[in-house]
């Protein structure tokens, strides 16, 4: 197979903004109660919210943060490189 005439394709982010929604949140409507919360709820509630994100105790869910070397981990999950030939 003659490489001369594929191409590779890979997908990528170049960059972004505040963090995704966790899996199973329930929509948006889940997302949003997520979203407040951590803002304003009470500690039981964040709590709870901790354990299902399997979080430490202490830690709050931050909607707002953003880490370019994750999004590149979880691309590269979804897209090897091994797979995106296309000829």
């Amino acid at each position: 197979m003659a490489t001369s005439n594929m191409e590779l394709y890979a997908a990528f982010c170049d960059g972004g903004q505040n963090e995704c929604p966790p899996e199973d949140v329930g929509g948006i409507p889940g997302y949003e109660e997520l979203v407040k919360t951590f803002r304003s709820g009470t500690e039981v509630a964040k709590r709870e919210y901790r354990e299902w994100l399997d979080m430490g105790p202490k830690k709050n869910w931050d909607p707002k943060r953003y880490n370019q070397r994750e999004v590149d981990k979880r691309m590269a999950l979804v897209a090897p490189e091994s797979s995106t030939f296309l000829s």
